[in-house]
């Protein structure tokens, strides 16, 4: 018989981890979906039509897509713990510059950086 000593119970901290990344893997479908609830109030608040609207909206996918790889790259090098941390940080920052917003410009500069932060949760 093998001797695992405590390696059966996880600790406390696992589980804070684990809840973590659960929670910014939820905020990576949010970031997704928040344009389409709130298109009306961003609508009226950047003073945008509906056609302008789409390009904050859309601004967030390629830099989502382009980031995949170098996120999964950057995670074998530098470890999940300092990726995940940058990239949420980024994402983080992006979301309340892009609440802060009031014109088209800024949000999709907002939008391209949070698509730039979340890969990382995936």
């Amino acid at each position: 018989m093998i001797n695992r000593g405590n390696s059966t119970k996880a600790p406390a901290y696992r589980w804070v981890v684990f809840s973590l990344l659960a929670f910014g893997y939820l905020l990576v479908y949010f970031h997704r979906l928040c344009p389409a609830v709130v298109a009306l109030d961003m609508q009226r608040d950047l003073k945008a039509s509906g056609a302008l609207l789409g390009f904050p909206a859309s601004a967030y996918f390629y830099p989502y897509a382009l980031m995949q790889l170098p996120s999964g790259l950057l995670s074998d090098s530098w470890g999940p713990r300092k990726t995940i941390t940058l990239f949420f940080a980024v994402a983080g920052a992006a979301s309340i510059f892009l609440g802060m917003v009031e014109s088209v410009g800024p949000a999709i500069l907002a939008r391209i950086l949070v698509g730039l932060g979340v890969p990382s949760a995936q």
